[in-house]
């Protein structure tokens, strides 16, 4: 996908100055305009700390988002309507940038070292929930997701285990108020019939997930 807008904001602070003015009264608006911003800011040249900063920042409105637009397609008949098939197309878009903005983070931190270096843990962490969140949302509705998210969720565990930093502690404002989470709360255990059950802590769904 090609964007040619340029991000409303250059830092964190422009990024929570947006993010306040954001209004809420129309939800699937505020969620193409935040999806808009994100797919702005991963082609964006922002330097890597910044990057993540501001998707600390939006991850959170992200998750607000998803839970309140979570009644159009959990629990529902199937197929959904074209307009709860939208809110379910827009909230995967939006987990599906926040993979690849965490992922630019990570690559850049890596590249360049400095501030955005130490946080390793915290990326990997978002990563693999962005990841997961991914797999139950296509869960909710019975769709198969793209096999591909497998592989990116192996080699991201294989990543982490080779840096010894699977178990490292990071703080998730997700958990609730002090809340701590590392990589491994993402966790893998045999389901009926052999296959393979996911278990996600704390999903950007708006729901408890398993």
């Amino acid at each position: 996908m090609t964007v040619t807008t340029a991000p409303a904001f250059a830092d964190a602070r422009g990024c929570r100055e947006w993010l306040g003015a954001l209004a809420l009264t129309n939800i699937p608006q505020a969620q193409a305009l935040l999806l808009e911003q994100l797919q702005a800011l991963n082609a964006a040249d922002v330097s890597a700390i910044e990057r993540l900063k501001c998707l600390e920042l939006m991850r959170d409105k992200v998750a607000f988002l998803q839970g309140e637009q979570r009644s159009r397609y959990f629990g529902k008949s199937i197929p959904l309507s074209p307009n709860d098939t939208n809110a379910w197309v827009t909230g995967c878009a939006l987990l599906e940038e926040m993979e690849t903005g965490y992922r630019k983070s990570l690559a850049d931190a890596r590249a360049t070292g400095g501030d955005a270096a130490q946080h390793e843990p915290l990326i990997a962490q978002r990563m693999v929930r962005c990841i997961g969140s991914r797999m139950l949302f296509h869960a909710l509705v019975y769709k198969r997701f793209d096999p591909a998210l497998w592989t990116r969720l192996h080699e991201l565990l294989a990543d982490v285990e080779a840096r010894a930093i699977a178990s490292s502690p990071v703080k998730d404002s997700l958990e609730g108020e002090g809340g701590n989470s590392q990589f491994l709360d993402f966790r893998f255990s045999d389901g009926p019939g052999g296959g393979t059950r996911i278990e996600v802590i704390a999903p950007m769904t708006g729901q408890p997930g398993s």
